[in-house]
């Protein structure tokens, strides 16, 4: 058996970042567990709508239908206020739930491996680095002392190649400039999944524009994810 967390701080952070890999891991029997730590109640919202927070959610939970995921968990913090004075009260509700999945049956050969975004966030959104913060934390703590029968096996981060992003961004916080290739550790061809990759994306409605600037600009990763291995 094996399971993947994917743990994120925004509703669309998967889907607009490693959904193709997502799904191919479900694809492939692998449970796929999401878990989201803010709505994205104070992101884009073109559409005005009067709750931002349930749409977003429902378009979450949508995408992660798309994706195959087995269970998708929200964990009701704010919309870009997560920081280090959150940091253990985010991190113990986090493993406490993953706990939850891990010791609720006989897990004998259980393989477990983590996804989030890269430590600068990718974007440089302090709530990405603190959901990639939290997740290190976590799988760390859980490799030293693992549930029984369960293996800790790989800690993914998601990130750019330096051939998307060749140089920093700074149109809205400071986006670091992608990775090299020698930093690079896996690569994912996701390519027969396009098609499905863009529906994941295109859930997101109230964030079509951020959708659509990706698939414009990026599309490179598009058919190719990149991770760092922790």
């Amino acid at each position: 058996m094996r399971k993947l967390f994917g743990i994120f701080a925004h509703p669309d952070d998967e889907a607009f970042g490693p959904s193709g890999t997502l799904l191919k891991a479900a694809q492939e029997g692998t449970e796929v567990h999401l878990l989201c730590l803010t709505a994205g109640e104070n992101g884009m919202n073109i559409d005005n709508h009067s709750h931002l927070k349930e749409v977003r959610l429902h378009e979450w939970q949508k995408a992660g239908e798309l994706i195959g995921a087995t269970s998708q968990q929200y964990f009701g913090f704010e919309d870009g206020t997560l920081n280090n004075n959150l940091f253990h009260t985010i991190a113990s509700a986090i493993e406490a739930h993953i706990m939850t999945i891990l010791t609720k049956e006989q897990q004998e050969g259980t393989e477990v491996s983590f996804l989030t975004f890269e430590p600068s966030g990718i974007s440089g959104h302090i709530d990405h680095i603190v959901a990639s913060m939290v997740a290190s934390y976590i799988f760390y703590r859980l490799k030293e002392m693992p549930p029984t029968g369960v293996v800790m096996k790989e800690l993914h981060f998601f990130c750019l190649p330096e051939s998307a992003l060749p140089s920093p961004n700074t149109s809205y916080v400071f986006m670091p400039k992608g990775r090299t290739t020698e930093e690079i550790a896996l690569t994912v061809d996701v390519s027969d999944a396009l098609e499905e990759k863009l529906a994941i994306m295109r859930a997101h409605h109230s964030q079509r524009s951020d959708a659509e600037m990706i698939i414009n600009s990026f599309s490179e990763s598009l058919t190719r994810e990149n991770f760092l291995l922790g």
